[in-house]
């Protein structure tokens, strides 16, 4: 049914968090987890893997020698080669699927009678303290009550600064623009379709995700579509910068999505400049 793809550079301790979320799901249907390791500095986190291996039909893919660890787009395609189910789910490693996240999904694609979807979740930003590995494990988190904050990867706006245009995703002009691939699925043969990520991508921030999407809907064919209550929670803090992401212009990845996708540039401009005048577009 499903393969769960997480790319990962960094702190062990996220994608452990983010792999027992996963081994705690409702969910009686087949999943596999691909963790593609973007070069993590230091020796791999070979027991964390170790913990999930078999309970997650956990594959791990070690990347080294890389020009950068900001990789994503490549290492989102090492992940759709691997793939042995339908269905992709994509997760950052700093994101913690809710125990019923897989439930839902199943629920909304078997409703939808093999319709190529483009399915949008949301994120809810948790400082990181408030996540512990052996309290998801043992079921001991109330997912529901965890106190939200304003984080900087949320432009310092409180709930998921996309919320109001995810619920009319379908309609908008730009669908592809909500895309983020730490809550996003979609079918592997879609993906493979339109020849997966644009790996030109690597080497900078973001916007890998957005292009991917627009191919999906506008040459693939696929139906976005919000999925309520599909949620992850981002691990964070509020003390954490927000100067990368709020000057575009020094971004390559910003300008290649502008220069591919038609009329993105303007109207992601008019929406930054809502989010906050500040940012430099």
């Amino acid at each position: 049914m499903f393969t769960v793809l997480i790319p990962f550079h960094g702190e062990p301790a996220w994608l452990a968090r983010c792999l027992a979320g996963l081994s705690t799901q409702d969910f009686d249907g087949p999943f596999e987890v691909v963790v593609i390791d973007n070069d993590t500095p230091g020796p791999a986190p070979s027991g964390v893997f170790e913990r999930y291996r078999e309970e997650l039909q956990l594959s791990v893919v070690r990347r080294s020698g890389l020009a950068s660890p900001l990789a994503m787009a490549s290492a989102r395609n090492r992940g759709l080669a691997l793939a042995q189910y339908d269905w992709i789910v994509h997760i950052d490693a700093d994101c913690v699927p809710g125990p019923e996240h897989l439930h839902r999904l199943h629920a909304r694609i078997t409703a939808a009678r093999g319709d190529n979807l483009l399915l949008f979740g949301v994120r809810r930003f948790i400082n990181a303290e408030h996540l512990d590995e052996q309290l998801i494990l043992d079921g001991a988190i109330d997912w529901s009550k965890l106190p939200e904050i304003a984080s900087p990867s949320n432009y310092g706006v409180m709930g998921d600064r996309r919320l109001p245009e995810l619920v009319q995703v379908a309609a908008s002009e730009h669908p592809w623009a909500y895309a983020q691939t730490c809550n996003l699925v979609h079918r592997l043969d879609a993906a493979c379709g339109v020849g997966g990520f644009d790996e030109a991508f690597d080497g900078a921030w973001g916007y890998e995700d957005i292009e991917f999407a627009h191919r999906l809907v506008t040459i693939a064919g696929a139906r976005p579509t919000f999925i309520p209550g599909i949620e992850v929670h981002h691990h964070d803090s509020e003390y954490s910068s927000t100067l990368e992401r709020k000057d575009k212009t020094m971004n390559p990845n910003w300008h290649r999505a502008c220069e591919l996708i038609p009329g993105f540039g303007d109207f992601s401009r008019d929406r930054y400049r809502r989010i906050d005048p500040s940012i430099a577009v």
